[in-house]
């Protein structure tokens, strides 16, 4: 019952994102849409900083945009592109051309964003935060 419980709530959440992300006009699935997806991230304590991992498959790292807001929160967005040579090549359905990222993370202490690093190699993003 447990297993049932999670997946219709697993359901629901996807359709929430899913209605939020039309009125911004990523459509997952549509053909020639955007869409958007939420990247899987770990968040590690490591003494005197956070470590963030982020996975961003097919992503160029300059299509990669990390922000800082108030209240302690790090916004991490990117573009998946497709080649615009190939974009019209006798597709009749094309679902894998433009994916976007977005994920929201509220990071557990305060810490020094003049002093953050990120280094992305083979899809995967990492972001050093020293502690504040």
């Amino acid at each position: 019952m447990f297993g049932d419980q999670m997946y219709d709530l697993y359901g629901e959440m996807q359709r929430i994102n899913d209605r939020i992300g039309r009125m911004f006009g990523l459509t997952p699935g549509a053909q020639g849409m955007r869409s958007a997806e939420m990247p899987t991230v770990d968040i590690q304590d490591q003494g005197n900083e956070i470590v963030i991992t982020a996975d961003l498959p097919g992503v160029d790292k300059n299509d990669i945009r990390l922000n800082f807001r108030e209240d302690n929160i790090l916004d991490i967005a990117a573009e998946k592109k497709i080649d615009k040579t190939q974009q019209e090549a006798g597709y009749i359905r094309r679902e894998r051309g433009f994916t976007g990222y977005f994920r929201s993370l509220v990071l557990p202490v305060p810490v020094d964003r003049d002093h953050a690093k990120a280094t992305f190699c083979n899809g995967v993003l990492s972001i050093t935060l020293p502690k504040a």
